[in-house]
């Protein structure tokens, strides 16, 4: 959290942030987790609100999910009091720090447009060190390499659907050979 210092200047007291100088990032990678859980927002089947927005590319033979460098900065510095309300603070000058610990957590990896490739084709660096003027630069790509609980309540409601579907099968087919069997005793 931010810290607040007083000073005295010409006999009135002021009230100076010391938080520009001095981040306060999560210090373990459940800290990260429940950052990136935070940056999600509601997305999925409940509905999309608050989060960040990803974009799709192709890594390799799959499809990823993508930010860019300075829509992470974007979505950090419109959404402080989110922050503080996991025990974060970061201004703009110091995001590249919260970048740096999501990437050094596995959250999110540092990625480059592969030209030879196509278009909407990103190709992963070994890169943890993030410079704060490379997050203002549109080229500056993050795959999103986390699930979340959105993920998680997927698949549970996807595996709710299908058990449902097949109890619902199984009662059918009862149901139709119990019928069946009344026609063939009628005839």
């Amino acid at each position: 959290m931010a810290t607040t210092e007083l000073t005295k200047k010409d006999g009135a007291d002021s009230t100076e942030e010391s938080a520009a100088s001095k981040p306060v990032l999560p210090e373990t990678k459940e800290g990260y987790l429940k950052l990136a859980g935070l940056m999600m927002g509601k997305q999925g089947i409940c509905g999309e609100s608050e989060g960040i927005r990803l974009k799709n590319a192709k890594c390799g033979v799959k499809r990823v999910d993508y930010i860019t460098g300075p829509r992470l900065k974007q979505w950090v510095t419109e959404n402080p009091d989110k922050l503080q309300k996991i025990g974060v603070a970061v201004t703009e000058k110091n995001v590249h720090h919260l970048v740096q610990g999501m990437v050094r957590h596995g959250i999110i990896i540092r990625a480059m447009h592969d030209k030879s490739a196509g278009r909407n084709v990103l190709q992963p660096v070994k890169q943890v060190s993030i410079k704060p003027a490379e997050l203002d630069e549109k080229k500056c790509f993050f795959i999103w390499d986390f699930e979340g609980t959105s993920q998680s309540l997927k698949n549970v409601l996807s595996a709710m659907v299908v058990d449902v579907s097949a109890r619902c099968e199984e009662k059918a087919k009862q149901e139709y050979n119990g019928i069946a069997s009344r026609l063939v005793d009628m005839v």
